[in-house]
């Protein structure tokens, strides 16, 4: 080489460390050349997913690790959760995917100097329900501490331990298509379902109320975990479980329902004009305040609610009250609403026949979440908090809250006379009744 092209050689080295020490240096510090040959500062993408391990696709093409086919015959792309520097803004098409699991797609925004998140997102197992008994079934329940499901076929209920899928049934004489109101005792040991009550821990101490107290109780709530409060006439009595005593609370009460609460008792009643809310103190039977409300038959709802939410059945209107309240206490009103469950204080989960909503209680503002063309039979709130679960008759879907771009949409599942949905405490099971093919069942769903 002679002196001409060494110095040659030694100029043109000198142009390319002039050329592409500033391009580092942009790229290092979050600039890249994008179109029309403009400096743009980038973005970032953080993704995480539920469970981890899932591939991601930007605009159609799935990121892989630099060189990393040439040091590694596995795992050479990119996988939840993940942080993707030094994207171009602009709208990306995301996809994620995990074998044997629903694909989870969305458009996102990627803006300069800024990071776009997408970290609460459930990717649901792609799976096959299972049958756990044979039968027409409705009105399934899940205990608080998912260890019982309980269901009704024909005349008579059936509980099923579910860690090892013991099954016990028992007669009722409660009408085949009356809905059941289940109440579970505080310490999940007892149940009642139609006045017949169950022993949890040992079946041969199921009693029928109906037949230990009085064939016209109404309104069996639990006290604690070893005393009922029920509605006889026009009086308000308590029943032992274990000594079968009875007494009675108050006499003379001319009420639809009632609700014991920090020591207050909560009744509704109707006369010829009106409905009344009343107060009482509970150990004097002092009437506190009342409340007229328009004339309808009311019943108390979601009653561990700080507010007290009455629900008139026939309007299908759900009444906000705070009964102590010196400024307002008819807090909201809530029409059209036929399934619902507080998230927590703050947020409720509602549905009519077609729309599915979300309500904020503070600003009391209602969102759509979705409208479909077929009836809605349950809704269900996830333990992620970012997704909702409705089931139709023909159908189990999940809703993702995220409404970037839109909200997302994933059926999980299609079958026949899907009925009395439940999920357990985890998120990971679904329970139902429902047919596949021409068997009919109890069957369980594992989501996740």
């Amino acid at each position: 080489m002679n002196l001409n092209q060494r110095r040659l050689l030694y100029i043109l080295f000198i142009i390319a460390f002039l050329i592409i020490t500033p391009l580092i240096s942009l790229y290092a510090t979050g600039y890249k050349i994008g179109g029309g040959f403009r400096i743009q500062k980038t973005g970032i993408l953080i993704l995480d997913t539920e469970p981890k391990g899932a591939s991601i696709s930007l605009n159609g093409k799935q990121l892989r690790r630099p060189l990393a086919r040439f040091f590694s015959q596995t795992q050479s792309h990119i996988t939840t959760p993940a942080k993707i520097k030094n994207l171009l803004p602009k709208e990306y098409n995301i996809s994620l995917e995990l074998p044997g699991h629903w694909s989870w797609q969305k458009k996102l925004v990627v803006k300069p100097g800024q990071s776009t998140y997408a970290e609460d997102v459930v990717l649901f197992k792609n799976d096959i329900p299972g049958l756990i008994l044979s039968g027409q079934y409705n009105n399934i329940a899940l205990s608080p501490d998912d260890k019982y499901l309980t269901a009704r076929e024909n005349n008579g209920f059936t509980l099923i331990k579910l860690k090892n899928e013991n099954i016990h049934i028992v007669a009722s004489t409660s009408a085949e298509n009356e809905p059941v109101n289940y109440n579970w005792s505080p310490d999940n040991k007892h149940l009642i379902a139609d006045n017949y009550l169950f022993d949890l821990n040992d079946p041969a101490k199921d009693q029928s109320l109906s037949s230990n107290i009085n064939p016209e109780i109404t309104k069996v709530k639990w006290q604690n975990n070893d005393t009922l409060i029920y509605k006889l006439n026009s009086s308000l009595q308590s029943y032992n479980i274990n000594n079968k005593k009875i007494d009675i609370i108050k006499n003379n009460l001319v009420f639809d329902d009632f609700l014991v609460k920090n020591s207050n008792l909560f009744t509704i009643s109707r006369d010829e004009q009106n409905s009344a809310l009343s107060f009482h103190n509970f150990d004097n039977n002092e009437l506190l305040s009342s409340f007229n409300l328009p004339k309808a038959e009311y019943g108390f709802k979601h009653e561990s609610h700080n507010l007290l939410n009455i629900y008139d059945h026939a309007h299908q209107i759900l009444y906000l009250i705070d009964p102590f309240s010196s400024f307002k206490r008819l807090r909201d009103t809530i029409s059209n609403i036929n399934d619902s469950v507080w998230i927590d204080n703050n947020s409720l989960l509602f549905a009519n026949d077609f729309e599915i909503w979300l309500y904020d209680a503070r600003s009391q503002n209602r969102t759509l979440l979705t409208r479909i063309s077929k009836p809605i039979k349950k809704i269900i709130w996830h333990p992620s908090n970012n997704y909702v679960i409705y089931a139709t008759e023909n159908n189990i879907n999940t809703i993702e809250l995220d409404k970037r771009d839109k909200f997302n949409i994933t059926r999980l599942l299609e079958l026949n006379d899907i009925n009395g949905l439940v999920l357990d405490i985890t998120g990971e099971t679904l329970y139902f009744s429902a047919r596949i093919g021409n068997q009919e069942g109890i069957y369980k769903l594992t989501i996740q």
